[in-house]
């Protein structure tokens, strides 16, 4: 008979081996620890080997997208919590938001107390991690949602409940400064990750500081503010739009890898200290229009021409930058970069080379018909003081947009 329809090939059939549920249990945790929790749990249907695999995964990966309301998500998180065996949680990667990005605002009233995510929101669920062996990953997605979701990962737990704390990942967060943080409301610095020893991975994307009372609340006065990145162990940094900060200054002695994404108005650089082992800097800055030059300016707008940057302010800005970078051996720079650059080279900042290891210029083009020719005065300021006696070059590099 065609087609397997025969008895004997439905009784083989019916007696099939299921390998993939005859695997360990440590590996099948694993398995589950990549999807997201809610996909975990409905694994538990598929049969009674199945039933408990997923109260052991060692990773919390919780999106309130996959189900219809943040009501629902709460109820859902504090029953996995609840059920789950004793073991420790490795990660944590929680994303708060809704397709429609509307933002939902949560009563901060203890109406469900029985929920370990109610009264305080999400800090319960950062205690009850620290409380079982810590927290070694931790991605926090902050779109479409009121609070300082940072803040209460900070305050569920003393620094040293975090201390195994290895990457971070912040997306959309905003942090308010609190005195109870350490972090005086008056001061213009803040140095948020000075408290996780072990931090060798970090990534802030589209994240911004504000300075803040004990009530959660905005101080309605104006700070300068100054983020500092500090970590004795931070290998890799990853920067893209950060906003609300005057200043950034990096101290991190064992840095790696450098990413920094943003606009020319954006923060200034003002030190970034003692980067030794800095093998690979990827520079992105646009604004190419926001720059203080003739054929930005607009005779008929004095405060647009107001805003612009001056040449010597942004050139001041970039000479910083690359000091901190002098250790760089790659350096890899956005075409939109270069054409700042090209603009300001004139200026007295860039007589002198800071880069004295550089063996590699990275010139990243979005399109293979841009075309680009390379100023020998920005060349030399790149490639001709370093020390390095192994061939330099530059190349080029084509992405999408």
């Amino acid at each position: 008979m065609v087609g397997g329809s025969c008895p004997t090939c439905k009784k083989k059939a019916r007696h099939q081996i299921d390998r993939f549920s005859e695997l360990p249990e440590h590996i099948l945790r694993r398995v589950l620890s990549l999807v997201d929790s809610k996909t975990a749990v409905q694994t538990s249907l598929l049969s009674r080997r199945w039933r408990s695999v997923w109260k052991g995964v060692p990773t919390l990966n919780l999106y309130s997208k996959s189900l219809k309301t943040h009501f629902i998500f709460r109820r859902f998180v504090s029953e996995t919590l609840s059920r789950r065996y004793a073991t420790a949680i490795e990660q944590i990667s929680l994303e708060i938001g809704y397709p429609n990005g509307d933002e939902e605002e949560i009563d901060d009233s203890d109406d469900d107390i029985d929920l370990p995510v109610g009264a305080t929101r999400y800090r319960r669920l950062f205690s009850y991690a620290a409380s079982h062996g810590g927290i070694q990953r931790l991605r926090l997605v902050h779109c479409g949602y009121r609070g300082g979701i940072w803040n209460h990962f900070v305050r569920s737990g003393s620094p040293a409940a975090f201390g195994v704390l290895a990457t971070l990942h912040l997306d959309g967060c905003k942090a308010y400064c609190f005195p109870s943080l350490k972090w005086s409301p008056s001061a213009v610095r803040v140095d948020p990750f000075a408290d996780f020893p072990n931090l060798k991975d970090l990534t802030l994307k589209n994240c911004s500081w504000a300075i803040g009372g004990g009530d959660g609340e905005e101080d309605d006065g104006y700070y300068s503010i100054c983020l500092r990145v500090s970590g004795i162990q931070l290998r890799n940094l990853k920067i893209e739009r950060l906003y609300s900060l005057s200043k950034v200054e990096i101290f991190a002695p064992n840095l790696e890898s450098f990413y920094y994404t943003g606009q020319l108005r954006g923060p200034e650089f003002a030190e970034l200290q003692h980067m030794i082992c800095l093998d690979l800097a990827c520079i992105r800055i646009s604004g190419y229009h926001d720059l203080d030059i003739p054929e930005n300016r607009d005779d008929s707008d004095s405060d647009g021409n107001a805003e612009l940057v001056p040449v010597d302010l942004a050139a001041r800005r970039f000479k910083n930058l690359f000091q901190g970078l002098h250790s760089a051996r790659t350096l890899e720079l956005h075409l939109n970069t270069f054409k700042i650059l090209e603009r300001i080279q004139e200026s007295k900042a860039f007589q002198t080379s800071p880069f004295t290891r550089l063996k590699t210029l990275i010139i990243n083009v979005e399109n293979k018909l841009q075309s680009f020719d390379m100023p020998y005065r920005i060349s030399q300021y790149f490639l001709g003081n370093s020390t390095n006696k192994e061939v330099k070059s530059t190349k080029f590099k084509v992405t999408s947009s």
